[in-house]
């Protein structure tokens, strides 16, 4: 509920690179647009216990990004265990996802 406005951009970011791929594609150009979940950075300290096993590494990400490229993938999540998780996100109806104390 407070990350809102953060999730919004992330949104607007997520679709700008599904359009600037669709554009891109027939030049043989290829986009990556990462989606990492909370990340031990400046950013998350304090919002999780220490070594929370939600918080992804900086160099696990790091990698699974190099991963991503190599295989010239479109979208890479990282954690790995973010997709299923936003997945099951998306699937809840509005009137379930506003009761969730997140």
């Amino acid at each position: 509920r407070k990350n809102y406005a953060y999730g919004a951009t992330k949104a607007w970011l997520s679709t700008t690179m599904e359009g600037l791929a669709a554009r891109l594609a027939p030049r043989g150009v290829t986009t990556l647009c990462v989606k990492p979940g909370p990340t031990d950075t400046a950013m998350s300290w304090g919002l999780f216990p220490p070594a929370s096993p939600l918080l992804a590494r900086p160099e696990t990400t790091a990698r699974r990004v190099l991963r991503a490229l190599d295989a010239r993938r479109s979208v890479v999540y990282a954690p790995w265990f973010w997709r299923p998780a936003m997945a099951i996100l998306r699937a809840l109806p509005s009137r379930v996802f506003r009761r969730l104390p997140i």
